[in-house]
């Protein structure tokens, strides 16, 4: 399996294995244009999952993550979780729907903590948890850099 940025030409096939997984709240053509849209491919060149996310001056923010349903349980989401976690040093955020369990349980184990809950976050009407990303023992927005000085956590 490779991780690579998805060609403009995959957009489609993302759109519908979206359409496929979740019920409200789907990706658009020009979100994945704009944003940073990966893929997990096989050797024999099959989509079988993707993300995306977005990059603020201080954050990136998983904006969508799907694994296709006929491969998961592999750990192609810790994959493709790992790869966003690594490509830059900025904190990472995300919103996961509150009766994902799976999904929590994942963000959990890779030091994901649930900051606060949104009402009424998806375009259904179902409630999501905001989630930031642990370093050490302190929220990453609890550590306060200046641009002269990196902090360390020990």
């Amino acid at each position: 399996m490779i991780i690579r940025q998805a060609f403009e030409s995959e957009y489609a096939t993302l759109i519908y294995n979206e359409t496929l997984s979740f019920d409200s709240d789907i990706i658009t053509t020009e979100e994945l244009a704009e944003y940073n849209t990966w893929v997990l491919v096989s050797p024999d060149s099959q989509i079988h999952g993707h993300y995306v996310s977005i990059d603020e001056a201080d954050c990136s923010y998983l904006y969508s993550i799907l694994i296709n349903s006929s491969v998961r349980g592999k750990g192609y989401s810790k994959k493709l979780l790992e790869h966003f976690l690594s490509i830059n040093d900025l904190k990472k955020t995300l919103h996961v729907d509150i009766f994902n369990a799976i999904g929590i349980n994942l963000y959990k184990s890779y030091n994901f903590k649930i900051i606060e809950k949104h009402q009424n976050f998806y375009q259904n009407g179902r409630s999501a948890y905001l989630m930031e990303r642990i370093h050490g023992d302190y929220l990453i927005s609890n550590i306060r850099k200046s641009r002269n000085t990196r902090y360390t956590n020990k």
